[in-house]
């Protein structure tokens, strides 16, 4: 599996990424986000149209130490070859956010000289163990 994405001219990582409510469907360019540590964060803007189902509400902590209550939705997305169901923070944010917590089992590779990146999966299986002595 490989997601192909790009590097902007300010070094911002983007994946496009298909994103699957009750109401409808829409490829959204996500930004990817080091230091948030869920699956994906929407706006209010893109969320209502998709229909997402509400699970939950969540807290964290924001740069500068606003903390933020963002209501948590469900949603399916297309992720890579694979459809996955996903956890959604939707708040006041304006730019759509790929976290940390879509990434784990993954290897993300970015190329800043091609303005490039490609997501795939860590093949963990094959990985032998090394002592260490």
């Amino acid at each position: 599996m490989i997601i192909n994405g790009t590097v902007d001219n300010e070094n911002r990582l983007w994946v496009k990424i298909k994103v699957t409510g009750y109401h409808n469907s829409q490829e959204i360019d996500f930004r990817i986000d080091t230091a948030f540590d869920g699956e994906l964060s929407l706006p209010i803007s893109k969320a209502v149209p998709l229909g997402l189902p509400l699970v939950g509400e969540s807290q964290y902590s924001a740069a500068g130490g606003v903390t933020n209550n963002p209501l948590k939705f469900s949603a399916s997305i297309q992720w890579g070859s694979k459809n996955k169901l996903v956890s959604v923070d939707v708040d006041r944010t304006r730019t759509p956010l790929l976290g940390m917590g879509l990434l784990i089992d993954y290897i993300l590779v970015a190329d800043f000289k091609k303005k490039t990146l490609k997501i795939t999966e860590a093949k963990i299986d094959n990985l032998k163990p090394k002592l260490l002595l």
